[in-house]
């Protein structure tokens, strides 16, 4: 059940600015796997670099109802009493209709956030990292980000492979009902 009071962060930008929302396409194709079909569409997507679901419907309602059995489960999965973390990112295409991503977080920030001198890297992934523009505020850091450095991070935040195939389980469930 959804608790009482969810905290939303809305952030709006222009159409394709988010990396994610340009390939969504690709990434539905290449590691996608559809868990629910009927008026809303849910897919499981593990890139390697996140683990989400993608909800795609022409319908508000079914999305609206998709998106609480999601968030419902995961509270479950997730053990959390208040709300699970995950981050949102909404799309409209007009006549094709809604894209919702829900990539599913473990931890605010990684451990590099958090380290004395050398290490330390101030980045905290929020919806937009998540999604391909990763702000790194500090030119220092700036230098020692890699494709290894931002797996590590993004793998470190995003909910973990066990987590992610119960959470697919328990949605292949509910199809079945």
């Amino acid at each position: 059940m959804l608790p009482r009071r969810i905290t939303f962060t809305f952030k709006l930008s222009k159409k394709n600015l988010l990396p994610i929302n340009n390939d969504i396409e690709f990434l539905k194709k290449e590691y996608g796997e559809v868990l629910l079909n009927n008026e809303a569409t849910v897919f499981c997507i593990n890139d390697g670099l996140r683990k989400f679901l993608l909800i795609e419907s022409a319908s508000l309602n079914y999305l609206s109802k998709s998106f609480r059995n999601i968030y419902n489960l995961y509270l479950q999965v997730s053990k959390s009493h208040v709300e699970p973390m995950m981050n949102i990112l909404v799309s409209y295409y007009g006549e094709t209709g809604w894209k919702v991503v829900i990539i599913f977080r473990k931890k605010h920030r990684p451990d590099a956030y958090f380290k004395e001198g050398e290490p330390n890297i101030l980045v905290s992934p929020a919806s937009i990292d998540l999604a391909g523009i990763i702000i790194i505020p500090f030119e220092k850091d700036f230098q020692k980000i890699n494709k290894e450095v931002i797996t590590q991070i993004f793998n470190e935040v995003s909910i973990g492979k066990e987590s992610f195939e119960y959470l697919k389980t328990k949605l292949k469930e509910l199809k079945r009902r």
